[in-house]
């Protein structure tokens, strides 16, 4: 009995030095593997081309709206824009909110970082948000729903694929349009020239949209990019009236407010 329960235990820790030694043969796992893998090094911005003017901007913001349910497209017909300085920017949905992860990276207003790690890729942008992808993991089928949902990736080739699940579902997938519950996000990012990222996307989103939605996006590597941190709340901050310029706040001081101390 002793003897079968030392093999036991020497046959568990054979396979499991096995397999430990599959997961680092994996790519990204170790760090001599990162080092012959892609370029993703810098910052990146989205590349909007000036030659179609608009149509960028729609690619990003507006990519599932001919996919949408036909109750909630009839819903959201009829939204101001959001330019119009008329617009209430207070009843705007999303106001002032923490960034939802929802299928972007961001890029249109601040930059994006790649960094790899073994068994991890970090995805940063200038808004705050950090997405922590584990590389060569099944994804879980009960993730916790998060702002940045729950990240696992692979690398197929040249091309890494990242799958995202547990998104929170009240992230706006569009504009008044929330992604809902059981959301799935595919990425898949590869380098098209040395300063040319391209992240095909695909957002699978029940809830909302009648079939999944796919969308190809470019990325621009900004090499001389300096970083900025942006923040949604001190630009667009609700004490201040945004057609006017104006605090709307009264701040003059009481009457009967002592003087600083010296």
């Amino acid at each position: 009995m002793v003897r079968r329960t030392g093999l036991a235990v020497t046959t568990v820790a054979i396979a499991g030095a096995v397999l430990g030694a599959r997961a680092d043969a994996q790519p990204g796992m170790t760090y001599q593997s990162i080092a012959q893998l892609p370029d993703f090094s810098g910052w990146w911005h989205l590349d909007l081309d000036p030659n179609k003017p608009g149509e960028g901007l729609n690619l990003v913001f507006n990519p599932h709206a001919a996919l949408l349910k036909p109750e909630i497209a009839e819903r959201v017909k009829n939204l101001p824009v959001l330019s119009d300085p008329s617009v209430d920017q207070d009843a705007q949905p999303g106001y002032c909110e923490p960034y939802v992860f929802t299928g972007f990276n961001d890029g249109f207003e601040g930059s994006v970082e790649f960094l790899f790690t073994p068994g991890r890729v970090t995805i940063t942008n200038e808004l705050g948000m950090v997405r922590r992808v584990f590389l060569n993991r099944p994804l879980p089928a009960d993730a916790d729903e998060s702002s940045a949902g729950t990240s696992v990736g692979r690398w197929e080739g040249d091309t890494l694929v990242i799958e995202t699940t547990g998104l929170d579902r009240n992230g706006f997938l569009m504009r008044g349009v929330k992604v809902g519950t059981g959301a799935l996000v595919v990425e898949r990012l590869s380098l098209k020239s040395k300063d040319t990222l391209e992240i095909a996307r695909r957002v699978v989103a029940p809830d909302v949209l009648t079939a999944p939605s796919e969308t190809r996006l470019v990325y621009l590597r900004d090499t001389d990019h300096v970083f900025h941190e942006a923040a949604h709340c001190v630009r667009d901050d609700r004490s201040v009236d945004h057609t006017t310029g104006e605090q709307r706040f009264d701040l003059t001081p009481p009457a009967d407010l002592p003087p600083p101390p010296r």
